[in-house]
């Protein structure tokens, strides 16, 4: 019998008298609250405090008198949607930045570990309620109370002699440690979001470092005499110690890495570059836990608890029902298992949602499943709504949803292998391009690739991961907890299909086409157009339209068309790399780029994550020259991902750098793309490009001295009527020698010496440049202690204005300026304000 209201639709919500069949309700709601968290982040400074939240109220009240006629109710219900959201990330931004460090201090906190994070080599620790107390050995004297930041942002690399200490961190732990505690700061250039303003969102308001292993003290979970401890928070902790036991036992090496991020969501075991490989073919959504694996897993438990509940009722009674409870705590506790991030929090509200409509008879409509998700994902994170992973998972789901519920049914008697074969074939292709579509403008809009090659090699990838690389994942991660003889077999078998994966990504990237070149961010007309391409295609039920659709929005998208960023060429730009040096020097028709910021293999390179992109966001389509300086890794450690990422003619190197190891990696790169490599130093030939003229000043080409700065490539640019010394990591030794030379060292701008090390940039040196601005590129209080104080005198003292990457971020410095050269901040929008107090 059809069990009561099948084919009907659950509605969440009022209907709006007057139309015909409208649901008012949760999906506006939802949407009234996604643009008050959208207003309060446009709004905040200057909008903050108590005003803030009494926005909600005064805006209640107001469409209470006056919305009687459009329905009141209706209309305040929207406007307390509206407030709410606004508020909620208010309250974020202004926990975050009531109390944020100005300066940076040593301290003893205790605090409660609320967010933990790991990358391929840096863990990252969210700290909640902290509060300072005594030192050891301070005994009982009091500790002068200092409000601090309600959430702070601890992070460490793996290798650091803290993480044994650390690296077990579950959620809900009590930690006690000794910290520096300063501002959020992070790395500010063209082309990427300011990170300040991404973890206020979070209401994460400092930063910390931990100083000493031996003074830190963990309590764990549920074992603090006198506290009591959040379920939720003990339910975390265990199910991270199995997530854990479940990666480790998945097997070592990229192989079990793949298996392990599919299976349970850990991808720290991926390396930089399978990643990239991944990113680089448009199928990086693979590594991602999304609704595929709770889908997968649902069903499966669905199967399985379906045919053993029927076993044991026998067939005249009906289990369908049971079986779907099963699945839906199977589906969540899989969930907890994943990571519980954004995809799989939303994912599991369909399933719950789907569920109980299949249990009900009915259908949900696609608006109220994606008004749900956002319930339990935005409503207590409201930073998630700036989230790229979250933009791209519910637009993707959208699109997928409404293209399933609108294709066209298979043909009447269509029931030939081939036939149906060809059908699912045509729908994959409709889904791949649709989800293509769907996520374009998004990325596009972040500056990141939205090549047409996704879209072919979804094709293969999808049916491959849905039917043969997921099941296998997620049985190896069953086999885990199996006998030694039939767990191995499961282990051998996924990672055989795993390492047949991983061995056909790496043979496609290397015969791939073309630069792996990273566009422009479009103009906003060309996102609302690609966005509205999207929606138009989501209405349509022909594959070949829809394919044409994807087409058009790609090339619609593939002419970056750069925002104004700073003056324009001639224009000098330091960038902003934290202790190191990426500097640009640019003409009309010319581009020259010095260093390229540090790079750590397998842990993260700044040539890919931050000079490419701020080079692409300035409008920097290739470089006549990359410059290495010297071989320190500051300096040199990014160049070998500028030369992959666009064309360079010719790549600069120090006299001898050929044999420096050091430089291997970019010579091997340099090499295999066709770049002519250049070795120059003082007597070097003076060079043109265009209205660009350089001199090399330094090394002397028959001297071999004793270290890499020594050995710094000093050059002298001459543009739009100014002169630039860039002086590389040189110490007062190397300034004596060429003040001794003779040359012409006289320039409007100088690049400070060794990051503002107390070794250089002596007086006399100074004076003899006579420079109107000093350009410094190092963090506020880095590691290594640059810029020293003493050398920070002496700058200040030489009357030159100071430009200070650690202070205001990437700088860029207008040559052709009336009165000299004119620096400007590049600062990302809704950028927050920076100050350097340690000096």
């Amino acid at each position: 019998m059809k069990p009561p209201g099948l084919g009907g639709r659950v509605h969440f919500g009022f209907r709006v008298p007057g139309t015909v069949g409208l649901p008012f309700g949760l999906p506006l709601l939802v949407l009234a609250h996604g643009l008050g968290i959208l207003v309060a982040d446009l709004g905040w400074p200057l909008i903050s405090g108590w005003p803030s939240y009494g926005l909600a109220l005064v805006s209640a009240l107001g469409a209470a008198v006056l919305g009687g006629r459009l329905g009141g109710v209706k209309v305040l219900a929207l406007v307390l949607a509206f407030g709410a959201g606004a508020a909620s990330l208010f309250a974020r931004l202004d926990s975050a930045a009531r109390f944020a460090p100005r300066e940076s201090r040593e301290l003893t906190l205790e605090a409660r570990v609320c967010g933990l994070g790991r990358t391929t080599a840096t863990y990252a620790v969210e700290l909640c309620g902290s509060v300072e107390v005594p030192s050891p050995g301070q005994g009982g004297v009091p500790v002068v109370a200092r409000p601090l930041p309600h959430r702070l942002l601890g992070q460490f690399r793996s290798s650091a002699p803290v993480a044994d200490a650390l690296g077990g961190l579950r959620r809900g732990d009590r930690l006690r440690a000794r910290v520096r505690m300063g501002p959020l700061g992070g790395l500010r250039n063209p082309g990427r979001p300011d990170p300040v303003r991404r973890w206020r969102r979070r209401g994460v308001g400092g930063r910390v470092r931990f100083l000493d292993p031996g003074l830190v003290v963990v309590l764990r979970s549920g074992r603090v005499p006198g506290q009591g401890v959040a379920r939720w928070e003990e339910l975390q902790a265990g199910v991270g110690a199995a997530r854990l036991g479940i990666s480790q036992g998945l097997g070592d090496g990229e192989s079990g890495a793949l298996l392990a991020a599919l299976a349970v969501g850990d991808r720290s075991g991926l390396s930089l570059g399978t990643r990239d490989e991944f990113a680089r073919l448009g199928i990086a959504h693979v590594l991602a836990i999304s609704g595929l694996h709770l889908a997968l897993a649902a069903g499966s438990l669905f199967a399985l608890s379906r045919f053993a509940f029927g076993w044991i009722a026998g067939p005249a009674r009906d289990v369908r029902i049971a079986a779907l409870v099963l699945a839906g705590v199977g589906a969540t506790g899989y969930a907890l298992l994943a990571g519980f991030g954004t995809p799989v929090q939303r994912a599991l509200v369909f399933v719950w949602a789907n569920l109980g409509a299949l249990a009900l008879g009915r259908r949900i409509p696609v608006g109220h499943l994606l008004a749900l998700a956002w319930l339990v994902i935005g409503v207590p994170a409201p930073h998630e709504l700036f989230a790229l992973g979250t933009q791209l998972s519910f637009s993707a789901t959208a699109a997928l949803l409404l293209a399933q519920r609108s294709l066209a049914p298979p043909l009447v008697g269509e029931s030939s292998v081939l036939g149906s074969g060809l059908r699912r074939a045509r729908g994959l292709v409709h889904l791949s391009a649709l989800a293509l579509l769907a996520t374009a403008p998004w990325l596009a809009g972040r500056g990141l690739s939205t090549g047409g090659a996704g879209l072919v090699l979804n094709l293969i990838a999808i049916p491959w991961t849905s039917f043969l690389l997921l099941p296998g994942a997620l049985l190896a991660a069953v086999g885990v907890g199996l006998d030694p003889v039939t767990g191995g077999w499961i282990l051998k078998a996924a990672h055989f299909i795993s390492s047949l994966t991983l061995g056909a990504v790496h043979e496609l990237v290397q015969v791939m086409p073309g630069e792996p070149r990273l566009p422009g961010r479009p103009a906003a007309l060309a996102l609302v157009v690609a966005a509205g391409l999207a929606g138009l295609a989501s209405r349509q039920t022909e594959t070949h339209k829809v394919v044409v659709l994807a087409l058009v929005s790609l090339l619609w998208l593939a002419e970056p068309l750069p925002g104004e960023q700073g003056p324009p060429p001639p224009r000098f730009v330091m960038f902003d790399v934290g202790q190191g040096d990426a500097l640009l020097v640019q003409g009309e028709h010319s581009a020259v780029l010095v260093d390229a910021g540090r790079a750590i293999p397998g842990e993260f390179d700044l040539g890919r994550s931050v000079v490419v992109p701020a080079l692409v966001a300035l409008g920097v389509e290739a470089l006549d020259a990359v410059v290495a300086t010297h071989s320190d890794i500051d300096h040199r450690g990014g160049v070998p991902a500028v030369l992959e990422a666009m064309p360079v003619a010719e790549l600069w190197l120090p006299w001898q750098g050929r044999s420096d190891p050091g430089f291997g990696p970019s010579l091997e790169v340099a090499r295999r793309k066709g770049v002519r490599i250049v070795e120059t130093g003082a007597s070097g030939p003076d060079r043109s490009f265009g209205a660009l003229k350089v001199t090399p000043l330094w090394p002397p080409r028959a001297r071999r001295e004793a270290s890499a700065n020594a050995r710094s490539l000093v050059l002298r640019f001459e543009l739009g009527g100014a002169r630039l010394l860039l002086t590389g990591d040189i110490g007062i030794e190397i300034e004596n020698e060429l003040q001794r030379s003779g040359v012409d060292l006289q320039a409007d701008l100088l690049k400070v010496a060794h990051h503002g090390s107390d070794g250089s940039s002596s007086p006399d040196f100074l004076r003899a440049v006579r420079p109107s601005w000093l350009m410094l590129s190092a963090p506020c209080g880095g590691g290594a202690r640059l810029p020293h104080a003493r050398a920070l005198e002496r700058l200040f003292a030489s009357g030159a204005r100071l430009g200070w990457t650690g202070r205001d971020g990437a700088l860029a410095v207008a040559l052709n300026a009336q009165g000299g050269p004119r620096v400007v901040a590049l600062t990302p929008p809704g950028g927050a304000e920076r100050t350097c107090a340690d000096f």
